[in-house]
């Protein structure tokens, strides 16, 4: 090569090394803006977060049914809604999208095995994993495959897509960072157990806990481990970050406060019982549900106990923050809505399913599924 060949070459480098930092920090900048103001995203907790607040107009004090859809299998996985439309997967293979209006169906796709996985939908596009092991991508309009990528074992966790990359993990315990076009993989991080829960984002990380009792900080851009932290216990629920601390329960009976930079526990507050459920968060309330039946809210900044309030059966239903009020299913089959700031019952559906998934509140309606799908107006 000539020695202009040689300047022009190192020209490029520069250029394309700029351009690299310039996309990390307008990542970073733009995950910074997501955690003080969220936005509401069809994906699953509704952000980049995993906050569990619905940026919409407030539901109705008692809701009632509006339709259902039934398809002779449960609906574990959480619904989203994008452009008029409600997506979704069920154990009976099959991914739905309906009419959101009426739950008239618009088309459906057939996996190999239950779809657990929430669906993220963006710029006509839409990716979730199946227990079939593989990782899907459909064109959302009309459910064509547009490509899908084998992992080692079941899928449950839900995806975030994020400038091109789609994130997600699998039982077979990695982390996979896939081109969330061709479904090519960019990097994977190999973690000790089986990874059920999604990953969140933070300043340029990705964060996620494992059921080897560790939550692990990765690089976005090449998957490298930044920092990982021991907790008591295996991880199965989603981890929400707020103000950058990050707040996930544990089912070793504890649930945590992080710091989002470098890993360490803020503050834990010891419970009476494992925690699958994903926490809900704001600036003055963490709310999740336990396995004994207690939904309890804390204050983000201390871990003390705001309120408490008792169910018949357990909480696996991941809250959603919406206004004054929290919203949520639970394995005794009902619905509820509670006062945020105190835990009062304000009024419950009794759909006589377990409910163990995240509904999806917009429009005045509310989405959520057991046996069936639902939805109260």
């Amino acid at each position: 090569m000539s020695n202009l060949g040689k300047l022009e070459h190192k020209r490029n480098e520069g250029i394309v090394e700029q351009a690299s930092m310039l996309l990390d920090v307008t990542q970073r900048l733009m995950l910074k803006a997501e955690e003080k103001n969220p936005s509401y995203l069809p994906m699953f907790r509704g952000n980049y977060s995993r906050t569990g607040i619905a940026r919409t107009q407030p539901i109705k004090p008692h809701p009632n049914i509006l339709y259902t859809f039934h398809e002779l299998a449960g609906v574990y996985a959480s619904p989203v809604l994008a452009e008029g439309k409600i997506y979704f997967g069920s154990d009976s293979h099959y991914f739905f999208c309906l009419d959101a209006r009426n739950g008239s169906v618009i088309w459906q796709f057939k996996t190999g095995r239950e779809i657990r996985s929430t669906a993220a939908v963006l710029d006509g596009l839409l990716w979730f994993g199946s227990f079939d092991h593989h990782v899907y991508c459909l064109n959302s309009s009309n459910g064509r495959l547009r490509w899908s990528f084998k992992t080692k074992d079941w899928v449950f966790s839900s995806p975030a897509v994020l400038n091109g990359t789609l994130y997600i993990s699998g039982i077979d315990g990695n982390i996979y960072g896939l081109d969330a076009f061709s479904g090519k993989l960019r990097w994977k991080y190999e973690t000790g157990g089986w990874v059920v829960a999604s990953p969140a984002f933070t300043n340029g990380k990705l964060i996620t806990g494992s059921r080897d009792g560790w939550i692990y900080a990765l690089d976005i851009h090449t998957g490298s481990l930044i920092w990982k932290t021991r907790l008591d216990g295996a991880i199965h629920a989603t981890a929400a970050i707020c103000d950058g601390q990050i707040y996930v329960g544990t089912l070793g009976n504890t649930f945590y406060c992080l710091n989002g930079d470098i890993g360490n526990v803020i503050w834990q507050k010891a419970l009476t019982s494992p925690i699958f459920s994903s926490a809900a968060v704001d600036a003055t309330h963490v709310v999740f549900g336990s396995r004994a039946g207690i939904l309890y809210s804390l204050y983000p900044s201390n871990g003390e106990i705001l309120w408490q309030t008792q169910f018949e059966r357990a909480i696996h239903s991941s809250p959603v923050i919406c206004g004054e009020n929290i919203y949520f299913g639970c394995d005794d089959g009902k619905f509820y809505g509670l006062q945020l700031s105190n835990g009062q019952r304000k009024w419950e559906y009794a759909s006589r399913d377990v409910i163990r998934n995240s509904a999806w509140i917009e429009e005045g309606k509310i989405w959520f599924g057991g046996l069936k799908l639902y939805c109260l107006e």
